[in-house]
């Protein structure tokens, strides 16, 4: 069993000696980010060597692989501001994220390196978005969505793609994610 603070250190449960150590970062560490426990999310990333898991914080979306026998990790960061925690998409990692002043997807399979898209309808970036509560599965299966104060990220799975779209709440409507469901 695996924490996160906020502060960026990650620790592992030793279930004999019943205590939390802390896991040393080999190379860059684990970003700071301001999830509220209602919009925490991580997803697991199943490899050849164990799952990684995937993280979203204020410098980026981090692939993070954890070897507990040296009590380490090493993290590939796609650097940005996540603005939504992960979300997984059949094997597809995805993480909305701000990057070069727009909203982008930030999409990692098993063993692949990080790639975005830029989401339609998400060019104006900054405060516009906010941030998203923890994303949920549309019903067919075939997408995920995040909804948002001002707006909701919807991404569908087509074929091998996934295809994002931003849409904003109608002028006089402002949703409430840290209330949860029904979002008005």
């Amino acid at each position: 069993m695996f924490a996160l603070s906020r502060s960026g250190v990650l620790w592992l449960w030793q279930r004999d000696s019943r205590q939390w150590l802390p896991l040393q970062a080999e190379g860059a560490r684990l970003s700071t980010h301001v999830f509220e426990h209602w919009a925490a999310c991580v997803g697991a990333l199943p490899g050849k060597r164990g799952s990684d898991i995937v993280f979203a914080g204020d410098a980026g979306a981090d692939c993070v692989s954890i070897d507990p026998v040296r009590m380490s990790y090493r993290l590939d960061r796609l650097e940005g501001k996540a603005i939504g925690t992960p979300g997984m998409l059949g094997d597809l990692a995805l993480v909305p994220m701000l990057r070069d002043g727009s909203l982008q997807l930030a999409m990692r399979r098993s063993d692949a390196a990080w790639r975005t898209t830029r989401v339609e309808g998400g060019q104006d970036a900054g405060e516009r978005f906010g941030l998203f509560a923890a994303p949920i599965g549309t019903i067919n299966g075939q997408g995920l969505l995040w909804i948002g104060e001002r707006g909701w990220l919807l991404v569908q799975q087509q074929g091998e793609r996934a295809e994002a779209c931003w849409s904003d709440w109608p002028n006089d409507r402002i949703a409430r994610p840290i209330l949860g469901p029904p979002f008005r």
